[in-house]
This record gives C-alpha cells, structure tokens and sequence, in this order.
C-alpha cells in the first residue's frame, strides 16, 4: 500500500521510500532533507539476513507475494534507534502506542532509495479508491473552485457531519478521505466505514459538491 502511494503520486513529493537522511530529516523537522514539507516517514523494512545482499545490489526487485510491482535502487540501509525518537514520531514515550508497536513490529533495518512503479495490487477496497489525478479531474468537472479536506479512520457520528455541513458553507466542496489499511484492534471495519459514508453522502451530503475516496495505508496514530 505504501509503495503504490509513491507510485501513483499520493506521496509527492516522495520519488521512493525514504534514506536514512531524509528519515532523520523528517522525524526531527517534519521536511524532507530538500528542505520540502512532509510530515512521516515512509520507509521500506527488510528482514535481517537481506541486509548484506541489498548492500552490494545495484537495483532490487520488489514483490507483493509472486507479483513484481516495483524496482529499487537502494541508496540506504539504516537501523534506527526506534525508542529514541518515539517522542517525536508519536508526540510520546509510551511504547504501547499502537502507531509505535506497528513501527517495532516491522522490523529493524530499512531500505530507502528511488522506485521504479510497475503495477498495482487488487485488493477488496481498490475500488473506493481514487488517484490524485482522478481527483484533480472530479474537481474540475464539478467546477470546484476551492475544496476541503477531511481525512478520518473510523465511521462518522453527528459531531463529524456537523463539521462537514460547516466546512460546507465556507468552501465550494469536501473531499472525504478514510483511510482503509492496519489499524489498532477495536478500530471500525473498512465495510462499516465506506457502508456509513456512501449513506451519508447519498441521502446527507449534496453530490455534486462531495468526493469520497479511501487512503490505503496503515494508520500511524
């Protein structure tokens, strides 16, 4: 999921999964190491016993399962002191957060460098979604001048329409953004999200003025 938001320019200005500079850089000033604003990391982990062969690889294969969907060239493979930085990942030194325990879990050693996009995976909610392009696109054909965005994970209760109707009267349209991919357990299904806001947006929201698609990606809390 990380890798096709790079790809289909989601993550712009991301060219790849991040190097250990551009890691550091965004962790402690929220900008990449060009000086350009990004707010997390997006990092690639791999498993101990590959770290020498990607060390002398000049370009590496990636794959979802028996698929190719991306090559790399591998600039950086670093090892991160993970529980040093919690607090300015997370905004805290708890290591039971669920966006750190997500993070510790993946691995020790990541890889970043530039990617070459091959294809994308289908997955159950690919069809919620919506490329940049696609949304540039539904803006212009609704003559959107000015839109609002509102990125949510769980389903929406009254205070979250109140603020959609308000966003309304300010701006010509929203975009409605769940994100749909690994969250905490007790988090809402991805059925019960997009079910309760196709409703919302059918019988609440004026169409021609709202977009709804999903982010896939994990949630880092």
């Amino acid at each position: 999921m990380e890798l096709e938001k790079i790809g289909i320019g989601a993550y712009k200005p991301l060219k790849g999964f991040m190097t250990k500079e551009d890691f550091y850089s965004v962790v402690n000033k929220m900008r990449l190491s060009s000086g350009e604003l990004f707010p997390l990391p997006v990092i690639l982990p791999i498993l101990n016993d590959e770290v020498k062969n990607i060390n002398q690889a000049s370009k590496i294969h990636l794959y979802f399962k028996n698929l190719e969907v991306a090559t790399m060239v591998p600039k950086s493979v670093f090892k991160p002191d993970l529980k040093k930085i919690i607090k300015l990942l997370f905004g805290t030194n708890d290591t039971n957060h669920p966006g750190y325990k997500m993070l510790v879990s993946s691995g020790e050693y990541f890889v970043g460098g530039p990617i070459k996009f091959i294809q994308k995976v289908k997955n159950n909610y690919s069809s919620y979604e919506i490329s940049p392009e696609k949304v540039k696109k539904n803006i212009r054909m609704l003559g959107l001048k000015n839109v609002a965005g509102f990125q949510t994970r769980n389903v929406p209760h009254r205070a979250h329409e109140h603020i959609l109707h308000l966003a309304l009267q300010e701006v010509d349209g929203l975009f409605i953004q769940p994100l749909i991919g690994k969250k905490k357990k007790g988090d809402f299904l991805p059925e019960a999200i997009m079910t309760s806001y196709s409703l919302l947006l059918d019988k609440f929201l004026p169409k021609d003025r709202v977009i709804l698609g999903v982010l896939t990606t994990s949630m880092r809390y």
